[in-house]
């Protein structure tokens, strides 16, 4: 799939590829929440110079940290808990 400038282009290239599965998924799940992943929508949310997925990539390291194979499932539960709860209150609402 090549680099599209556009949506339109890119649900047409995905159209001309025969990806309908694909672009059901799009728009079932993404095309309406552009507000938090489209980089020009995002201009006004606080990043601090970090606008990639590092963070994110920073947040399963950590939760890996405190996750393992032996985490009996009652804890391994309260700490994907409290895992979400901090990244939701971290997260920049447009």
């Amino acid at each position: 799939m090549a680099y599209q400038t556009n949506r339109d282009a890119f649900l047409t290239k995905l159209e001309d590829a025969g990806k309908t599965q694909f672009i059901k998924y799009f728009r079932d799940n993404w095309d309406n929440i552009t507000d938090k992943w489209v980089s020009y929508l995002r201009k006004d949310c606080i990043h601090l110079g970090n606008n990639t997925n590092n963070r994110i990539e920073s947040g399963w390291g950590k939760l890996k940290l405190s996750l393992d194979r032996y985490t009996p499932l009652d804890e391994a539960i309260g700490k994907l808990y409290n895992f979400n709860t901090s990244l939701t209150t971290n997260v920049c609402e447009i």
